[in-house]
């Protein structure tokens, strides 16, 4: 879905998001792209989707600074930069760290309205750090809220449980569904 790279990478030992650091042909990019993605993504199937994007081995090639303190990647918590707190919910994509996947529960999720219609228009003395303060202290306790699971057998194939949850939330196909 992405333009042509106009330099190719046939093999980039840094991060995968750093692969993007290339110029790209712009020309050649199609002019209708919302149609087209949401085709893309409706053909796609179970064992086309990479789940677990960096595996072992791709892991173990990066510079240690890019791995250190990975097991907060799995952590329960805020993200906070000013008026914005976002939580952070790693079991909603457990199989991107090679365990089954639960049904998601809705852990810091409650406050969430009130916390997007947050910003910082009029608010130039607005102290954060005191208005903020209860998610800060979940953050500075993430080492203490970070997730694990079972180990999947094969992160490509979710639960039944997991399946039966997500089709009665979700559309099956991204497709607009008047065509």
């Amino acid at each position: 879905m992405r333009p042509n790279r106009v330099q190719l990478l046939e093999h980039y030992p840094g991060p995968y998001g750093a692969r993007w650091n290339v110029q790209f042909d712009l020309h050649r990019v199609a002019r209708d792209v919302v149609s087209i993605f949401r085709d893309q993504l409706t053909g796609l199937r179970d064992l086309q989707f990479i789940w677990q994007p960096y595996s072992e081995d791709v892991l173990a090639s990066l510079p240690a600074y890019c791995t250190a303190g990975r097991d907060i990647w799995r952590s329960v918590t805020y993200l906070i930069c000013w008026e914005v707190v976002e939580p952070h919910l790693p079991y909603h994509v457990m199989r991107q760290f090679g365990y089954h996947q639960p049904v998601p529960d809705l852990r810091l999720t409650e406050n969430q309205a009130a916390l997007h219609s947050l910003d910082r228009r009029g608010k130039g003395n607005q102290n954060w750090i005191t208005t903020h303060g209860a998610y800060i202290d979940v953050w500075t306790d993430r080492h203490s809220h970070v997730e694990d699971g079972v180990v999947a057998e094969d992160p490509r194939y979710p639960s039944d449980e997991y399946r039966q949850w997500y089709r009665e939330r979700t559309v099956l196909y991204v497709s607009n569904p008047t065509r």
